[in-house]
C-alpha cells in the first residue's frame, strides 16, 4: 500500500563517525505529496496560543545534516531514543548473533526435553516390561 503523505518509501538518517571527531550526517530529505508536508499538516494554530510551531519534528530530523554541539551539551534526542531505546544494539542483528543465541538456547530446550521424556518416575529407561 503506498504512502499517502510522501513520495518516499524509507526514510533514513546515517551518521558516520570519523577517528579525528568529525561527525557527517546525511539524511532523506522527504518528498511531500501535494499539500501532504508539514507546513501543510496538522494546524498548530489555536484559540489563544500565540507561540508559534516549533521548526523541529520527526520528519525535520531526517533532513536536518547539520551537527549540533555537543560539547555544550546539546545532544540528538530522536537519535538517542533510536539507539537507547529502539535498538541498542544494531551490530548483533547484523551479524546473526541475536540469532544464534536464541537458536543455541532452543537446542538446549530440545536436549532436556528429549532426557525427560526417556526416563520415567522411578528412574528407569521407560519400558514397562520388566523380565
Amino acid at each position: 500500500m503506498p504512502n499517502p503523505y510522501f513520495e518516499d518509501t524509507k526514510l533514513t538518517k546515517t551518521f558516520t563517525f570519523f577517528d579525528e571527531g568529525t561527525t557527517k550526517i546525511t539524511g532523506t530529505t522527504i518528498k511531500w505529496k501535494e499539500g501532504m508536508g508539514t507546513a501543510n499538516g496538522a494546524n498548530h494554530e489555536k484559540k489563544g496560543n500565540k507561540r508559534p510551531p516549533p521548526d523541529e519534528s520527526f520528519f525535520t530530523w531526517f533532513s536536518e545534516t547539520q551537527q549540533k554541539d555537543i560539547m555544550e551539551g546539546l545532544h540528538d534526542e530522536v537519535a538517542e531514543i533510536i539507539k537507547e531505546d529502539l535498538w541498542p544494539n544494531p551490530l548483533k542483528y547484523f551479524n546473526n548473533e541475536a540469532d544464534e543465541e536464541d537458536s543455541d538456547a532452543d537446542e538446549d530446550d530440545d536436549e532436556e526435553k528429549v532426557d525427560n521424556d526417556v526416563e520415567d518416575d522411578d528412574g528407569e529407561d521407560g519400558n514397562e516390561d520388566d523380565s
